[in-house]
């Protein structure tokens, strides 16, 4: 009866580790992206991507650090497959100016990529991420 015992606990053990190693889906595949950002045919010096789900079906944005005008992406932060819309940000770090919409805010660094390609709502940039790829996306900013 011991015996019997101890090999059922033993197949109990042996099965949790296999589900352990083999883990569990943990939703949607995300996707790795990467590219390079221009503005006025220089690379970015510094600054920061917003991706905006424009279907009502992406529940995740995404975001990337601008660096030397390039960005990446790792798949574990990567995006859905799907639209976006992009949203990019590069601060004048020798400029500031008040927030005047936000009370109480001290000064900031000044915007200097106009609001067609900064605003989250009136941005003209857009990328698909598809399961098939690609997975580069370079903007050239006028």
């Amino acid at each position: 009866m011991m015996i019997k015992s101890a090999l059922k606990r033993g197949g109990i053990v042996a099965a949790c580790l296999l589900l352990a190693l083999t883990g569990c889906d943990s939703g949607p595949k995300r996707y790795s992206i990467s590219g390079k950002v221009t503005f006025k045919d220089k690379p970015v010096p510094a600054g920061a991507l917003r991706f905006i789900p424009s279907e009502p079906t992406i529940m995740t944005s995404g975001g990337a650090i601008i660096t030397d005008g390039k960005y990446s992406i790792p798949s574990e932060q990567g995006l859905l497959a799907g639209s976006y819309k992009v949203a990019v940000s590069m601060p004048d770090p020798n400029v500031k100016v008040v927030d005047e919409e936000t009370p109480g805010s001290g000064p900031v660094a000044k915007e200097m990529i106009p609001e067609k390609y900064n605003s989250d709502t009136k941005t003209v940039l857009t990328i698909v991420v598809k399961p098939e790829g690609p997975f580069e996306f370079p903007f050239d900013l006028k």
